[in-house]
């Protein structure tokens, strides 16, 4: 696993996933010190080899997720949100 953070791999992965599931460009903000209130797992697999990367982000950018994959402008906390 170390090897694909050293390439940038899941950094990759995790971005294309977020632009192509809600059109969203993402980075990662490995320096922020803050404990970000909302934990995601991304379920990732192919071949023989399957991971899940857990990324922590704000309830702003949770919700702007989740929404933008259920192609809601409004989405509020509840059942759909959490699922998506």
């Amino acid at each position: 696993m170390i090897e694909y953070l050293k390439k940038g791999v899941l950094v990759d992965v995790v971005a294309n996933v977020f632009k192509t599931m809600a059109k969203l460009e993402v980075r990662p903000n490995i320096a922020s010190p803050n404990i970000l209130p909302v934990a995601v797992m991304v379920g990732l697999g192919g071949d023989e080899k399957r991971m899940a990367v857990i990324m922590r982000m704000g309830e702003a950018l949770a919700l702007r997720s989740a929404g933008a994959m259920l192609e809601d402008k409004t989405m509020s906390w509840g059942p759909a949100a959490e699922d998506a």
